[in-house]
Parts: C-alpha cells; structure tokens; sequence
C-alpha cells in the first residue's frame, strides 16, 4: 500500500510539473489553444480543491508562479486572464511559503501594476488581486522568522 501511495504522489507531480510546462508552449492567438490554458487552470484548480497541500509542490517544482505572474499582466482581457489571478489567489491563501515565494518574485509589484490599470477598466482580475494583496498585507513579517 504504501509504494502504490509513492507512486500515485510521484505519478501526481509528474503530472502537474508537464501540465505547467505545457502552458508555455500554447499560444493564445489560437481558440484551440486559448481553451487548451482554460481547461489546464481548470485542472489545476480542481486539483488543489481536492488537495490543498499541492500548492506547495506547484510553486517550488514548477513555473506557475512565474507563470500566472505574467499570464495576469497580459492586458487582454479574456476568462484565462481571470482564471490565472483565482489560481494565484488560491495558491497564495493555503501556504505561508507560496506567499514568501509571490513577494520574492516581485508578486507584490506586479498586482500593483495590474490593479492600476484594471482599477479604471474595473475587471473581474482586480477583485482576486486585491483579496491578496489584501491578505499579504495584513500579515507582517516577524522578525527572525522570514
């Protein structure tokens, strides 16, 4: 039992690291690959649904991170530019080290840089940025811990 559990993790993250990788391949132009990303952040949030704990996974072995960062600055408007700012928000919510990870790689600025725009346009990707920049805020740093 317990090597088929070390399977299925190992199986697991396998996965989730080629799904990842695979959003960089896609180009958006395309309707095929525009619905390719939504279903992909479809997975993804599915999966930390079920199991919160992979959020950590997510952000130390693969590039969503850095993915959504950048996929949220895109200034089109569409439902994967929202879909990646709600899998950021629900990255960020589950671990305090995701959070760590979002300000190093200047997370912060970037919502920021976002919201300045989407502010005015008042679309549905503000209303996630501000829940975490909301969250991010509220929780100072202590010294000796970070």
């Amino acid at each position: 039992m317990l090597i088929t559990y070390a399977y299925v993790q190992q199986l697991e993250n396998s996965f989730l690291e080629l799904l990842v990788e695979n959003l960089n391949r896609l180009n958006e132009e395309e309707e095929a690959d525009r619905l390719g990303v939504f279903h992909v952040l479809g997975i993804l949030e599915n999966v930390l649904a079920f199991n919160p704990d992979i959020s950590k996974t997510l952000i130390k072995k693969t590039k969503t991170l850095s993915w959504t960062l950048n996929r949220i600055q895109n200034p089109v408007q569409d439902d994967n530019r929202g879909y990646a700012a709600e899998l950021l928000s629900i990255l960020l919510q589950s671990d305090r080290e995701n959070r760590v990870a979002y300000g190093k790689n200047d997370g912060v600025e970037v919502s920021l840089k976002v919201l300045s725009v989407s502010y005015f346009n008042h679309c549905f990707v503000s209303d996630y940025l501000n829940d975490r920049l909301a969250i991010q805020a509220e929780r100072p740093r202590r010294r000796g811990r970070d």
